[in-house]
């Protein structure tokens, strides 16, 4: 999390490059690659770090290969190479890189932050703890490392108590490092600890230009439901960042709450104007048309969505959903049910609109089985079981139908349709 605080993906690349040249006078004998004289290598590689800084790749690439011929068993020209390659989306070729880097300098405690850092976003975990576990026994006063070891364990394994202890080993040896305050007070928030707050607040004084500090405060405001402090948290995100668009998500899910469809809509609009490589405004919006009954709307959105990001499960599922329902366009219907399926299986209810398609074209065998499966999914869901609950009353199967409804009850009395459900209940005289 701490990465995106700093310079968003392969951010620890970043600062492992600049640890190379502007290493801290107490570890500068451990991992600075080029020792205290400027060389030609040095400052080759140098014009590679600024020229990465601005994001000019191939003046970068040029530079940390010129480096590599003033001094071809450097380290440090390797991981610039391999910043340049994640940048370009060369996954492979940027952990070639790495492992060239770890060849010629295994105990510089930065490469193994950054190899850390990379098999964490390649999703090899326990292998980048063990990366990043090297680099704080290389160097303990490495401050990313343990921010990279935190983040590790915040996002990764979900195991907050060793997160926390890392940020707060990061703010002993540096009290002012805002993104290290940040870290802690997410995973504090995330924990559910409300003493991240104030270390949200501490970040954002160290770093008020920063837009993260205000957007997060806000969405633990609004999960808070003080909305008035969320959308002026938001509001400060936006004024120091116009181009963000994540809290205009935000402040359309808090009109949305508060019942403002069309401030709400406004507001999922700002969003996917400012960023339209993604899809979640247009996702948001088919939700809010489609809780509203406006089908052609809400199908319009998702469609727009999907065109977008032809991976958002949620849009294909919705649209999945809306069509089954009312029993129109089955056969795309079931297109996109079975794609929503495959890219998130252990989704519930994705596999539950999946059986609702099969009711839809007639297949109840299919159905029941179907959502059979998705209600009998870990963790279960109320509203799978109360849709398998309308299979069986629609196939006159009263016993499983109540069994069903009450279950659904039990797993959540204020899930949305709980009210149809006690209704229904009492209609059967099983109330």
């Amino acid at each position: 999390m701490a990465v995106v605080w700093t310079r968003r993906l392969a951010g620890a690349l970043a600062v492992a490059l600049l640890c190379t040249v502007f290493a801290s006078p107490a570890s500068a004998d451990k991992f600075s690659l080029f020792g205290k004289a400027v060389t030609p290598a040095a400052k080759s590689f140098e014009a590679g770090v600024i020229a990465l800084d601005s994001n000019k790749l191939p003046a970068a690439e040029a530079a940390f290969k010129e480096s590599l011929k003033f001094d071809a068993k450097s380290a440090a020209p390797y991981l610039g190479l391999a910043e340049v390659a994640l940048r370009r989306g060369q996954t492979t070729v940027a952990g070639d890189h790495l492992k060239k880097a770890l060849e010629l300098a295994p105990a510089t405690a930065s490469i193994h932050t950054a190899w850390g850092a990379y098999l964490y976003s390649t999703r090899e975990l326990p292998e980048a703890e063990m990366a990043l576990r090297k680099a704080t026994a290389l160097d303990p006063s490495l401050v990313v490392a343990h921010i990279q070891l935190g983040d590790l364990y915040l996002v990764g394994f979900r195991k907050f108590d060793e997160a926390i202890a890392e940020y707060r080993t990061a703010l002993k040896l540096s009290p002012n490092h805002a993104g290290a305050h940040y870290a802690l007070g997410l995973a504090l928030v995330t924990k559910g600890d409300p003493k991240g707050e104030s270390e949200l607040r501490e970040a954002i004084r160290l770093a008020p230009q920063n837009p993260l500090g205000y957007h997060t405060i806000g969405r633990f405001y609004s999960q808070q439901q003080r909305y008035d402090q969320a959308l002026d948290a938001f509001g400060a995100a936006l004024k120091v960042s116009p181009n963000f668009a994540a809290p205009h998500v935000e402040r359309g899910n808090i009109f949305a709450a508060k019942g403002d469809d069309d401030s709400a809509l406004v507001e999922y609009g700002r969003a996917q104007e400012k960023d339209p490589k993604r899809s979640v405004g247009f996702t948001n919006i088919g939700m809010v048309h489609q809780r509203r009954a406006q089908w052609a709307e809400a199908e319009k959105a998702y469609l727009s969505a999907i065109r977008v990001e032809p991976t958002n499960a949620v849009a294909l599922n919705n649209l999945a959903w809306m069509a089954a329902d009312r029993k129109v366009k089955l056969t795309e219907a079931l297109a996109w049910a079975t794609k929503a399926v495959s890219l998130a299986p252990d989704v519930a209810e994705f596999h539950g609109t999946l059986g609702w398609v099969y009711r839809g074209r007639g297949d109840f065998a299919k159905a029941e089985e179907t959502l059979t499966k998705a209600a009998n999914m870990k963790p279960e869901r109320a509203a799978v079981v109360y849709t398998l609950a309308r299979l069986h009353l629609e196939q006159g199967k009263t016993a499983p139908a109540v069994a069903a409804l009450k279950r659904a009850l039990a797993l959540d009395p204020k899930f949305p349709d709980a009210d149809a459900a006690r209704k229904k209940l009492k209609e059967l005289g099983s109330s």
